[in-house]
């Protein structure tokens, strides 16, 4: 079993953009597999699916905390 790590999906929300953090396996460079679940996909609808390749990135947080962001989904063929 690969190792995981926790990226974040960034979702809507009425008070503005909101993190969920998600489990993910790390392909090298900056590319992740999403392999965690959306556990309510009606009420709160995110922008990757399990299975989803995407490119991340770190983005700091107001606090001074760094978290990894799922930034656009890739096609892991022609990624590399």
């Amino acid at each position: 079993m690969a190792a995981r790590t926790q990226v974040y999906i960034k979702i809507g929300a009425k008070a503005g953009p909101a993190w969920r953090p998600v489990d993910a396996e790390p392909l090298g460079r900056d590319l992740y597999r999403i392999v965690g679940s959306n556990p309510s996909p009606a009420v709160e609808p995110w922008p990757f699916s399990p299975g989803d390749v995407v490119r991340c990135e770190p983005y700091e947080l107001t606090d001074s905390d760094v978290i990894l962001v799922a930034c656009e989904k890739v096609d892991p063929a022609s990624s590399g």
